[in-house]
């Protein structure tokens, strides 16, 4: 009953045999306030009961003041859970929608990856022919861009190598001196 139930609400997808996208979202919590759980007891705690029809009154009242105390310490339990639970919901949201875009870079070096029959002079065939090309050149820009970067940085780390060692030497000198 419950399943169904969910099954006509936002987070039908959880219900559903279907594979989680990064477009599925849970639907929005908002925690209730809860009165604070240190109430003050009633006056009528404080007086004497004059007879077994008010002490029984009584100890019904402090039997329903910690009913509602357990009620709140559990109600507290399940915000706080739903809460952390979203917030790693959002968090595994984050990592499937970073694997989603990473899978859509990866490259596809094939122009006939499907293995059916294309006809190589029509004008689909020569758009993707023609992106194929473009994206190829991007990358073997962003390669050379990278290699020089690569490169760039290790002379920098073999000028801060050289200056190290001078450091050290000048160091072991003035340790020596002493």
């Amino acid at each position: 009953e419950t399943v169904d139930t969910l099954a006509s609400t936002s987070g039908s997808f959880l219900v559903e045999k279907t594979p989680l996208t990064s477009l599925h979202c849970l639907p929005t919590y908002t925690p209730m306030s809860i009165s604070p759980t240190h109430k003050r007891q009633h006056k009528l705690l404080e007086e004497e009961p004059c007879n077994e029809k008010e002490r029984a009154y009584q100890n019904a009242l402090r039997d329903s003041y910690s009913r509602e105390a357990n009620y709140k310490s559990a109600l507290l339990g399940m915000q706080s859970t739903v809460v952390l639970q979203s917030m790693y919901c959002d968090w595994v949201a984050g990592q499937l929608t970073a694997l989603e875009e990473k899978r859509k870079k990866q490259k596809k070096g094939k122009l006939n990856a499907d293995r059916l029959p294309k006809l190589l002079t029509g004008d689909a065939f020569q758009t993707l022919v023609e992106e194929h090309e473009v994206a190829a050149e991007n990358e073997k820009a962003a390669h050379e861009n990278r290699w020089k970067k690569r490169e760039a940085q290790s002379e920098l780390m073999a000028a801060w190598r050289e200056a190290d060692e001078a450091r050290k030497q000048r160091n072991k000198e003035c340790r020596e001196v002493f």
